[in-house]
């Protein structure tokens, strides 16, 4: 995958299912082999891992999820992940 191939599915996971909530979109953006090192054991695989990720930050945080009055960099964003 080249580095602007994967920036856009960075920032299609961010607006897509971060954003706008949209939870199917993970089938089509995580790896069924991904491993979510901060999820509990036994939902920590796949896209259902993403999925509740997403349902859980946007639960907590709904006011961040829409607001569009900060806008993150790709490289302050991948720089969390650190």
């Amino acid at each position: 995958m080249s580095v602007e191939e994967n920036k856009a599915l960075f920032r299609r996971t961010y607006e897509e299912l971060l954003n706008r909530g949209d939870l199917d979109v993970a089938e089509d953006l995580v790896s069924p082999e991904f491993i979510n090192h901060e999820a509990p054991p036994g939902r920590d695989r796949g896209p259902e891992s993403m999925r509740g990720l997403a349902t859980m930050l946007r639960t907590a945080f709904p006011a961040t999820c829409t607001s569009r009055s900060r806008s993150w960099s790709l490289k302050e964003m991948s720089s969390w992940a650190v």
